[in-house]
């Protein structure tokens, strides 16, 4: 029975293997690899594409899904006014904000500035001239 331990031949990746170990090289490989790899797609900033029956895109560097509330999102009202960071939870801060792009209060002061420093007439005629409320 002892014979056959030792008549025993070891295959190729075996000493490969064994010689690695004995080198101090345990991580590399002995053996190819087999089976299916995909190949890789590289996409730039705000490319759109189309994978597994969703759109993306890459925005400031982060793959994003594209969905349908993204027209809501960009819509939407946001919770803090960006000027002065009040709540904005008044009944005309999203009506202001759509148009102005801040709240009630930060148009107020901003229109009382104009008027205060006579700029009023010349702001008002240079939003006319640029389509502009």
């Amino acid at each position: 029975m002892k014979d056959n331990i030792l008549k025993k031949e070891f295959n190729k990746k075996d000493v490969e293997r064994l010689r690695n170990l004995v080198k101090g090289k345990g991580t590399e490989r002995t053996s190819q690899g087999i089976g299916y790899t995909k190949a890789q797609e590289f996409h730039k900033e705000g490319d759109i594409w189309e994978e597994n029956g969703r759109k993306w895109t890459i925005k400031n560097g982060i793959k994003q899904n594209i969905t349908k509330l993204d027209k809501f999102k960009k819509s939407s009202v946001p919770l803090f006014c960006p000027s002065c960071k009040s709540i904005m939870n008044k009944q005309l801060d999203s009506h202001y904000y759509k148009a102005y792009g801040a709240c009630v209060d930060c148009t107020a002061k901003k229109e009382t500035k104009l008027k205060v420093e006579d700029k009023w007439k010349n702001q008002q005629s240079a939003n006319l001239i640029a389509g502009h409320k």
